[in-house]
């Protein structure tokens, strides 16, 4: 029987001013090395969100003045209770955050749209359709290819793309956005499902512009490449589906990049690919991606990567069995980011049920990749108790249920990093005993 391993590293501190991660194993094995003996770990973790409380009264921590009551948490405000939105156009979120406005339109003049929290003038919209043929001029009533579209936005700033049907698949691509456009790509608000975006040569999208591209609420699927490869500049994909692609369903090999609340599966050679990028990866499913030949993870951190990869469920996914000619492959995660350089804060996570070796960090003595304070680690995901984890194609539901064991997976003490206030379904985490992984139960 495999005994599951809830990893608990204490956060050690920095070692000579660099971002190294004690590794504490290493310390209770040579408690007299110096670099263990020259740190003394924290007690507990220290970046919990803030206490809990009934009242407002409660709240004295600058910046969170309002007790949003149903999660006993302070907060910058609530909707009905504007607090700390000092702004005379802020608003409140459902997840208590102070914003100009909310995506489609909210706060926004008529036929503005919201992007990236800035109101997009109706001429700066430019409009696509599945079914649109080339050179239509890309209005609301005359839609163009996602590929024109694109092509009218280059080297433009705070424009969007909307994305008028999801009756057919967007596939005039490849895709690549370049230069200096920043540019937000999401499907109209009256849509009921999200639009697909698919090609067969070469990665979907190839994202390499010095500006911010954004992407949220598609399904990227069907390249024989990577569903999106990152180059450069700022990329955000928010609430996508990345699935059944040649390679991975995200590679980045520079820039920054945010993945959050999405589902990326069914990817041939791994999920995610991270080399020198900085991430802020969060909220994300990461399952069945790879193949019985994978040997770098469905989660795969190389060179001079750094950020955060909190609170996502990366499970069941593929990786070559080992055997006594070959190791076994990483299914889980990889931290192989350069040491003493780097180090991934990958906290609150669940990694279950993948093939091969779960997790490996690229650890040399004292000093580890990735910080792992607390994520639930296990070669078998039964003990989760998910909501559904059947291995037919597309029926794997990586929600937590009412059977997921308290204290392990379920309300873990130093779970609530403050960073993640949300879950992958828009729920919000509590202050103290956040669930593992990306669903808040």
């Amino acid at each position: 029987m495999r005994a599951a391993i809830a990893i608990a590293v204490a956060a050690a501190g920095l070692v000579g001013g660099c971002k190294q991660q004690l590794n504490p194993a290493y310390c209770a094995q040579y408690p007299n090395d110096p670099d263990c003996e020259s740190v003394n770990p924290p007690p507990g973790d220290s970046v919990d969100a803030g206490p809990p409380c009934m009242h407002d009264s409660d709240c004295t921590k600058a910046g969170y003045p309002v007790c949003d009551t149903m999660y006993s948490r302070c907060v910058p405000c609530t909707v009905g209770d504007e607090g700390a939105c000092t702004a005379v156009s802020e608003i409140c979120t459902p997840q208590d955050v102070c914003v100009t406005c909310l995506a489609p339109n909210l706060n926004c003049p008529t036929g503005s749209m919201c992007v990236d929290d800035v109101c997009v003038a109706p001429e700066d919209i430019e409009y696509a359709s599945p079914t649109a043929q080339s050179g239509h001029a890309c209005t609301q009533a005359d839609p163009c290819t996602l590929g024109d579209a694109i092509s009218a936005v280059a080297n433009k700033v705070g424009y969007e793309i909307e994305l008028v049907s999801s009756s057919a698949d967007y596939s005039d691509g490849p895709y690549t956005i370049g230069g200096t456009t920043s540019v937000l790509i999401a499907p109209a608000s009256s849509l009921t499902s999200a639009p697909t975006i698919s090609s067969k040569n070469g990665p979907i999208f190839t994202l390499q512009s010095s500006g911010k591209i954004e992407i949220d609420n598609v399904i990227i699927t069907g390249s024989n490449d990577d569903g999106v490869s990152c180059k450069s500049g700022t990329v955000v994909l928010s609430q996508d589906e990345i699935a059944k692609n040649g390679k991975y369903g995200v590679e980045a090999t520079g820039g920054t990049i945010d993945v959050d609340r999405s589902r990326i599966h069914d990817n041939n050679q791994g999920g995610m690919r991270f080399e020198n990028t900085t991430i802020d990866v969060y909220d994300n499913f990461v399952y069945a991606n790879g193949n019985s030949g994978t040997t770098d993870g469905s989660v795969d951190l190389e060179g001079n990567t750094n950020g955060k990869l909190q609170f996502n469920t990366i499970a069941y996914n593929n990786a070559r069995a080992g055997s006594q000619h070959q190791s076994a492959g990483v299914g889980g995660l990889k931290c192989n980011n350069d040491l003493g350089t780097t180090l991934v804060d990958a906290r609150s996570g669940i990694i279950a049920g993948n093939d091969g070796t779960p997790y490996y960090d690229n650890s040399f003595g004292p000093v580890v990749s990735c910080l792992l304070n607390p994520t639930y680690v296990n070669s078998s995901g039964n003990g989760v108790h998910f909501a559904n984890a059947d291995t037919r194609d597309d029926v794997y539901d990586l929600h937590l249920t009412n059977q997921s064991p308290k204290g392990s997976i379920v309300d873990v003490d130093g779970a609530c990093t403050g960073d993640v206030s949300v879950d992958i379904d828009g729920d919000m985490r509590p202050s103290t005993g956040c669930d593992l992984g990306a669903d808040q139960y």
